[in-house]
Formats: structure tokens, C-alpha cells, sequence
């Protein structure tokens, strides 16, 4: 699947009449027919968009955020009249979007999904990135051999690595938080 490829997971009679639209627009997508919540939750895993019948879909979605997963985008498609509160739901973040069947602008509808869908992976990836970025930053300054000590811009010592600890004879605790003046003291066997 190409970058901009989206694998949809459609879910309930009325989602799965997007379905064509969809693969028209270069999608992957599974059609799950009817689903409750949790059989949802364990298909779509992997799914950048997932479209769900009204109130189904609110299900989905607040059971999929209580897991803390915040990339997937759920859209309930239905009418405004269908069900109290789909609009609130919007409102109050329990569900991404409402997505009419009749939207006179459905095909632009259907470009934002894709484009606040693919956001929200690149989003992912990026945090992924820096996650693993910073675990080998971490590794490195934990593991030196040479004494590491972080400064910030008033020169207070904000970290500094275990050979430098072995270097002043002072755990982290004692040196975190001192001045360079200070640090520059103990290294030269003066007292804090």
C-alpha cells in the first residue's frame, strides 16, 4: 500500500455503501458487515479510518481512546436526526466526525477525512521517531565511558551521566540542580 493509501474499515449497512467511493479513491477496505464494539476494536487494528453506523460508532470510538490510541479516525455516518447526541458527541470529542450519506459535498467530506487520516499517521510515525530517538540518546548518555553533564542556559547542572558521577564522587542527587560554579567546586574536592 502506497503512502497515501488508507486502509478503511467500514462497519454497519450504511458505512459499507461508502465502500466503492472509497477503493475509488485508492483505499483499502474491509468491510466487517455487522460488528459490536469489541469484535470493532479487534479488526481494526493497523486501520487509518473507520466508518461506523451512528451510535456504533461512538461505542467504538470511546472504547478505542480508553485504550489510549489516538491515531485511528472515527466517522459516523448517519443522519442528524437518527440518534440524540451525535453532534455532542463531535462536540465533545467522544467521536471525530459526522459524516451525512446525502452530503451534498461528500466527495470533499471524504478528501478532509483522508487528509486529517493521513496526518494523524505521519503524527504517529514522527512520535514513534522521536521515541526511538530519544531511548538511544538515552542509551548513549547512560553508557559513556566520558563524563556527560547537561546544562541549561543559566548553567545549572539539569542532568549528568553515571561517569560523571564517577568522576566527582557525587551521585546524580547530589549535583542536579548545583550551578557550574558549584559543580566546578566539588570537582576540585571542595564541599557543596
Amino acid at each position: 500500500m502506497g503512502s497515501g493509501a488508507l486502509e478503511s474499515l467500514l462497519v454497519g449497512e450504511r458505512s459499507a455503501a461508502l465502500a466503492d467511493r472509497l477503493r475509488g479513491r485508492g483505499h483499502e477496505v474491509t468491510l466487517a458487515g455487522e460488528l459490536d464494539p469489541i469484535e470493532a476494536l479487534q479488526r481494526v487494528e493497523g486501520a487509518d479510518l473507520l466508518l461506523a453506523d451512528a451510535e456504533l460508532a461512538v461505542a467504538i470510538c470511546e472504547a478505542w481512546r480508553a485504550r489510549g490510541e489516538t491515531t485511528l479516525l472515527v466517522v459516523a455516518v448517519g443522519d442528524l436526526d437518527e440518534g440524540p447526541g451525535l453532534q455532542q458527541a463531535v462536540a465533545d470529542e467522544r467521536l471525530d466526525e459526522l459524516l451525512l450519506p446525502d452530503d451534498p459535498a461528500l466527495e470533499l467530506r471524504l478528501g478532509l477525512l483522508e487528509r486529517r487520516a493521513l496526518e494523524r499517521r505521519r503524527f504517529a510515525a514522527c512520535v514513534a521517531g522521536l521515541t526511538a530517538t530519544a531511548e538511544q540518546y538515552r542509551v548513549l548518555f547512560e553508557e559513556a565511558s566520558d563524563a556527560i553533564v547537561v546544562m541549561d542556559t543559566k548553567g545549572m547542572i539539569t542532568e549528568i551521566n553515571p561517569a560523571g558521577c564517577s568522576l566527582t564522587g557525587y551521585n546524580s542527587g547530589e549535583i542536579i540542580g548545583e550551578s557550574r560554579g558549584e559543580a566546578i567546586k566539588w570537582d576540585a574536592g571542595g564541599t557543596p
